[in-house]
């Protein structure tokens, strides 16, 4: 442990793999994983028609550049996830994974994804009925309420 404070990470959305990553690394520093509708799964990655605008010679150039970069990052994150696969096993903390199952923008197939990686540390699933993608910012007391009891 680096500090005599558990680490827990949050990871939202795209950072979901982002917190797995690091706990994947340093299993004896991090305590504790949130996982709020995290886009984890390769098989499941959503790239709309629209994003591919960005990454097309002929069109790009009429996007902004911020879309551009957006494109960029979700046609690699399906291979970048690919390489995660093998490492699920290397995380040891404590894990909450919440997911709404009327998410929109990262599909919740991801939840039994999870499910099946994360098996060995026995996560505490959550599916959050009606729930869409916004977790973060429409449970925010919630979100507390999760962090506090990965804290213990």
């Amino acid at each position: 442990m680096l500090d005599s404070q558990p680490i827990i990470l949050v990871g939202h959305s795209y950072g979901g793999p982002i917190i797995a990553k690091i706990a994947m690394d340093r299993p004896d520093d991090i305590h504790g994983l949130l996982f709020l509708a995290p886009a984890i799964d390769p098989k499941h990655e959503k790239f709309e028609w629209a994003g591919k605008l960005g990454c097309s010679v002929p069109t790009k150039w009429i996007t902004p550049k911020d879309m551009e970069t957006a494109a960029v990052e979700k046609t690699n994150h399906a291979a970048e996830l690919e390489k995660l696969l093998d490492q699920w096993k290397n995380i040891q903390a404590k894990v909450t994974y919440v997911h709404g199952d009327s998410d929109g923008i990262v599909p919740f197939e991801n939840f039994a994804f999870a499910e099946e990686k994360l098996a060995h540390v026995i996560p505490n699933m959550v599916t959050m009925y009606g729930g869409n993608h916004f977790i973060p910012f429409q449970l925010q007391e919630k979100v507390k309420d999760w962090i506090r009891g990965l804290a213990k």
